[in-house]
Formats: C-alpha cells, structure tokens, sequence
C-alpha cells in the first residue's frame, strides 16, 4: 500500500494455497482471490521438487523475516519481499 512502511505479513490462516514457480519464487493465493508473490532473497533448490513448511508464532507471515523449511531435504531458505500481483497478472 502507499505510504506503507515495514514488513508486508499475512495471516497464515487467510492462505488458501500456495505455488512455487521457481527455485526463488513462491505464489501465495488467498482466499479472498488476492495473490502475493514473494521473491527469495537466494535460490533454494529443492523448493521445486518436495514442497515447503513454516513455523510461525503468531500467526502471520512477514516478508524478510520468515525462513521456510523444503520437505525432505530440511534446506532452510529465507523469504523475501511479499509483491501483490494485479488480478489481471493472477496466474491460471
């Protein structure tokens, strides 16, 4: 948003799904249709082939604050920057 100052966070339970288009790129799609992208601040391999979990302690996700663990080979990667994609861009 403008004006908007410190990390972009989203509640975990507001998620509905999510999408790795990448080894540095992951779609989060809410379940009020909103989609949020987040660019890795470096590549993490296996992101694209076992999937990914989280721990969060209050509930939300922030951008550059939350690391993300890839299922099965535990590679711990750091999120980046959250970037809300126009409903035009949304991904089919």
């Amino acid at each position: 948003p403008a004006g908007h100052e410190g990390p972009v966070c989203l509640w975990t339970y507001m998620i509905d799904h999510t999408k790795t288009v990448d080894r540095k790129t992951i779609l989060f799609t809410m379940k009020n249709g909103d989609v949020w992208k987040n660019t890795l601040f470096q590549p993490c391999p296996g992101l694209m082939f076992h999937g990914f979990a989280y721990v969060t302690r209050d509930g939300s996700i922030c951008d550059s604050m939350q690391s993300i663990m890839v299922l099965e080979s535990h590679e711990v990667c750091q999120l980046g920057s959250f970037t809300k994609i126009p409903p035009e861009q949304h991904p089919q």
